[in-house]
């Protein structure tokens, strides 16, 4: 077996140096598990670039550019393909749809040959049974969750895959560079208005990279919670009814679901430039947007159209109440000793705060007033009595309305 490692700089801290520090010691721990090629993947300027070699970890030498935010590892133990010849080594670059991706896998899969027939995909002079998946991505010419579930449900062995690309991220990242640097982009002072807006890409394409597949790391571990629980759920819950919480991770890769949250990433930039009053721009947050959408999809029945209003008209009010709050939020963190980038630079967090009710209870415990404290604590408890007495009542009033809509 193979071995995948990474690092995401997303606030651009370390130098290329540390950088190339830091992956060095990832790859060299991760020679346990390969030691025939190692390779990387990463973002810079603009570009994805992979640098791999035929050669053990300890012998390779890095060469991280300094704006590179993301980067992808590989250290591979060859099953299919010489390692000798580099391009059976991993990451393998590829291209769906105009998104130049990056690819890495650890795993064997056998049925490689029978898919490449069955798709008529082209031969390659690449042996690697890796590489049928990024062929099957560049068949669908996209690159989002739909494409990489297809792939991985075509595939037959043992498999992790990591994808790197970068470009919804770095559209994002640039328009919002450009709109904040606009008076500064022609003249004196140019140059340095360019670099900000190559900063803000970068750094807005990473996050967008990886916090996708960080949550479906979470997501996934509730698979084996579910098979663990069926033997004694089966056992001690027979004839009981059952209402299970799981983490939202597990809802974020659903069409509707992330359709949505897609669609609302525009809005929300436009709204937040002509909402009046408001002082914030959701930055790493709106990747966290298909998160924030799904009580909506649940409530509209996976009606898109509904749920992308409920949520621009939410998450507009959630702009305002989070303005109210950013200052507060700032002077906390400057109190406790962190240093802001920049003067007018607000920390707060929208996926949280953009909640009115939860930024209630926050304003409510921080004004340490006992009685304005026990008063939330007295109503939680009475709308908890309330919801158990009452919990068919407000489970079918869910459950009608959900049916009154469907889903498109």
């Amino acid at each position: 077996m193979c071995c995948l490692f990474g690092m995401m700089d997303y606030r651009g801290r370390f130098s290329a140096g540390e950088k190339k520090r830091i992956l060095s010691v990832l790859a060299r721990e991760c020679e346990e598990r390969g030691t025939d090629a190692t390779g990387i993947a990463y973002c810079t300027r603009g570009h994805l670039d992979i640098y791999k070699r035929p050669l053990p970890a300890h012998r390779m030498h890095f060469r991280i550019p300094a704006d590179s935010r993301t980067i992808m590892g590989h250290t591979r133990m060859t099953t299919q393909g010489t390692a000798s010849r580099n391009c059976n080594n991993h990451p393998f670059r590829g291209n769906a749809g105009g998104t130049p991706f990056a690819l890495a896998h650890n795993g064997v899969l056998w049925n490689d040959h029978i898919l490449r027939h069955a798709h008529g995909l082209p031969e390659t002079k690449i042996e690697t049974d890796s590489y049928i998946a990024v062929q099957l991505l560049e068949q669908q010419k996209a690159l989002d969750f739909d494409s990489l579930k297809a792939m991985a449900e075509k595939v037959e062995g043992s498999f992790v895959f990591t994808v790197l690309d970068m470009f919804i991220g770095l559209v994002v990242g640039a328009l919002i560079g450009i709109i904040g640097n606009f008076n500064a982009l022609v003249g004196e002072g140019a140059l340095t208005a360019w670099g900000t807006v190559s900063s803000a890409a970068v750094s807005t394409a990473a996050i967008m990279a990886v916090f996708p597949k960080v949550a479906g790391i979470f997501a996934s571990a509730f698979t084996t919670l579910t098979d663990a629980y069926k033997s004694k759920a089966a056992k001690s819950g027979e004839g009981r009814e059952w209402y299970l919480s799981v983490n939202d991770a597990c809802g974020y890769g659903e069409p509707n679901t992330l359709v949505t949250g897609i669609l609302l990433i525009p809005i929300m930039l436009v709204v937040a430039f002509i909402l009046p009053g408001n002082t914030i721009l959701p930055m790493a947050d709106l990747c966290a947007l298909p998160y924030m959408v799904e009580v909506f999809v649940c409530v509209s029945n996976g009606n898109i159209a509904k749920s992308v209003v409920s949520g621009a008209i939410w998450f507009s009010l959630g702009l305002v109440v989070a303005s109210v709050l950013a200052p507060t939020f700032t002077q906390v963190a400057v109190d406790a000793g962190f240093q802001l980038a920049q003067e007018g630079v607000y920390i707060i967090s929208f996926g949280i705060m953009c909640h009115p009710l939860i930024a209630g209870l926050f304003y409510a415990f921080w004004s340490q007033n006992p009685i304005i404290i026990g008063a939330v604590v007295i109503a939680y408890f009475v709308l908890y009595f309330l919801f158990k007495k009452n919990k068919e009542r407000f489970v079918g009033y869910l459950e009608n309305a959900a049916a009154a809509y469907s889903a498109y």
